[in-house]
């Protein structure tokens, strides 16, 4: 009779110990899969810092670019204007003197 307690509880601890097992597997696989997961979504964070990298670069060549041709422009003007002596100032017509106005002889 205490054999039959005895298989019955190794039996209860063995299968116990089988679903507690198989549990852990479970847990260990649902692990896995977060893993993975969480190193895909650290590269496509990696691509798209990467990304951004490449767009802020292209953008400051593309700004440089554009204020280094204001400039050239702005270099051309100056020099145009060196040419006839200007240099970037244009005298505006000075008025018509009106003799009409008072006139003291100088007598």
């Amino acid at each position: 009779m205490y054999v039959v307690f005895f298989y019955q509880g190794l039996a209860t601890h063995l299968s116990a110990k089988k679903s507690a097992l198989e549990q852990l597997d479970g847990y260990r696989l649902r692990l896995r899969k977060s893993e993975e997961e969480f190193h895909h979504k650290e590269d496509e964070r990696h691509v798209v810092a990467e990304t951004l990298k490449k767009a802020n670069a292209e953008n400051s060549v593309k700004t440089a670019v554009e204020s280094d041709g204001e400039e050239e422009d702005e270099e051309d003007a100056d020099a145009g204007s060196e040419e006839d002596g200007s240099r970037g100032y244009t005298p505006s017509p000075t008025p018509a003197k009106s003799r009409a106005g008072s006139h003291v002889s100088p007598t």
